[in-house]
């Protein structure tokens, strides 16, 4: 009938949650390692409740970021229909056009061959 997406709903949200995850835990990891670059202690209850806030906005990215997929996805497969239907009706245009052609070759040529 058409082209169809060529990747399912939930593999693109995943693959964008998956994305989110990644960043975030590499940035808490490097805030990690610099803070105890820096000789903070990493155990202490202060660092604890920062990193505990940072998670916390981890997990908002990572929510927003699966929300954001899944609407990407469901405007490209929209588009994606569009297109495709948009593609049948000219398809069939061309087709009615070629037939009523055809139609009318074929009455000039009876027309022709009666005289």
């Amino acid at each position: 009938m058409g082209l169809a997406m060529t990747i399912g709903q939930r593999a693109y949200e995943d693959m964008a949650v998956n994305r989110a995850k990644n960043a975030t835990q590499n940035a808490i990891d490097a805030q990690r390692r610099q803070a105890e670059r820096l000789g903070i202690d990493p155990s202490s209850g202060r660092w604890q409740a920062m990193e505990n806030n940072a998670q916390l906005g981890a997990a908002a990215q990572i929510g927003a970021a699966g929300t954001q997929a899944s609407w990407d996805w469901l405007r490209q497969a929209q588009q994606q229909n569009n297109f495709n239907l948009n593609y049948q009706l000219q398809k069939r245009g061309l087709d009615l056009r070629q037939q009523e052609m055809n139609d009318a070759g074929e009455t000039e040529f009876h027309f022709a061959r009666k005289k």
